[in-house]
């Protein structure tokens, strides 16, 4: 089981955080040359934590 980490945010930085692996996630089906990838399939979890701390009012993805 990996090791958690708890770190202190404000919104802006959640935010920030959120949105450059929302980025990422665009890249999800693309095969790069070199074998080389953007996505990673434990982002999905990363993406779902950070849309609850940045967002809250938003709801689930």
């Amino acid at each position: 089981m990996p090791r958690l980490t708890s770190i202190e945010l404000t919104e802006r930085e959640a935010r920030l955080l959120f949105n450059t692996i929302r980025a990422r996630a665009i890249y999800k089906p693309v095969k790069l040359p070199l074998g080389g990838e953007i996505w990673q399939p434990w982002m999905e979890e990363l993406l779902h934590k950070l849309k609850a701390a940045a967002m809250p009012e938003a709801g689930p993805l």
